[in-house]
């Protein structure tokens, strides 16, 4: 699915859950595996080794036509089994249930209403279990990324202050930010991302940096950006190393950036999947990307504020079923 031309109408059952290979891991908060820089280690070590090339969650042809010489057609041609294998993947994993975001808890609790019974039997939220933690820091990366990068693959960082700030300059509102999450990941019922939570993070953001709210953003690099771990959920400030391929482990194919969207992190992490190359933490990334001769730049023309015209119709859209399904299982929705 192209998010610039096609609609999110898939059936929500033909969402592609987990393998099964990673179980093992869904009984141990993911912050808790993440929680110290040598624990971090150990446990990523631990997820690799379980991960093959069909845990990779990439589709090749989803990418569009590269620039291809006669090593890349080969190349291209050599892939297709990968890209056959990832297909099967997304149709093999669990459809959930998952456990109800922390503020679903919270809205359920304080309204006289009972956690689903089975809840602490489910797999962690999707953004907890296999999005990037928000112990590795971001202003670790040296290159830039776009608005639909950082959406995409680092959904818990929306609370650093420097990207509501950036964010909010270009009219991306907290509730464009929680519905395209939503979209993204496939999230419905309890455990979609509310606009009240997005809508926290830039009133926060406008507290602490004050001033530079009157101003725009001049770059789009994330060097600046505020370590913030696991925001109001109490979790330790200790940083992570992180493996690359696994930023885009629950993120369908189809919803990968792409054209003017992509930037040199994503085109990285397209080679790394396809490779299958479980080892590559993001501290190596500079490496990679001079290696494998990617442009450090965005494309020419990029700007924030026309990531949201491409993307406003089919967050609409994805919206709209969310508010549907809500209504008809009265879960609180858009508030």
């Amino acid at each position: 699915m192209d998010t610039s031309t096609a609609g999110p109408h898939e059936s929500f059952s033909s969402r592609a859950p987990r393998q099964a290979v990673r179980e093992d891991t869904d009984t141990v908060p993911a912050r808790k595996r993440l929680s110290s820089t040598s624990g971090a280690a150990s446990s990523s070590k631990s997820r690799r080794r379980l991960r093959t090339t069909a845990d990779l969650p990439t589709i090749e042809h989803d990418f569009g036509e590269p620039d291809l010489d006669s090593e890349g057609k080969n190349e291209k041609q050599s892939s297709n089994s990968t890209a056959n294998t990832l297909a099967a993947v997304h149709a093999a994993r669990q459809k959930g249930p998952f456990r109800p975001s922390w503020a679903h808890q919270l809205i359920h609790v304080s309204s006289g209403k009972q956690l689903p019974p089975d809840m602490f039997k489910r797999p962690y939220h999707p953004l907890r279990s296999y999005a990037t933690p928000s112990q590795f820091d971001l202003s670790g990366l040296t290159i830039p990324l776009t608005a639909k990068e950082i959406l995409t693959f680092f959904p818990n960082h929306v609370d650093i202050p420097e990207i509501q700030h950036r964010l909010f300059s270009s009219g991306i509102k907290g509730s464009f930010q929680a519905h395209f999450i939503n979209l993204q990941y496939r999230l419905e019922g309890l455990t979609i991302v509310i606009p009240v939570d997005c809508r926290s993070h830039l009133k926060k953001a406008k507290t602490k940096l004050g001033g530079p709210f009157a101003t725009k953003p001049t770059t789009f690099t994330t060097g600046h950006y505020t370590f913030v771990p696991g925001g109001a959920n109490g979790f330790d400030d200790a940083r992570t190393s992180y493996p690359l391929m696994d930023c885009g482990f629950f993120v369908l194919p189809s919803n990968f950036p792409m054209d003017i969207d992509s930037g040199p992190f994503t085109k990285a992490l397209i080679q790394v999947q396809l490779a299958g190359n479980t080892r590559l933490m993001l501290s190596e990334l500079d490496t990679f990307i001079a290696t494998m001769g990617i442009s450090r730049n965005l494309k020419d023309g990029y700007t924030d504020a026309g990531f949201q015209t491409r993307h406003r119709a089919i967050v609409k859209d994805y919206q709209s079923i969310l508010s549907t399904k809500a209504g008809k299982n009265k879960i609180r929705f858009d508030w």
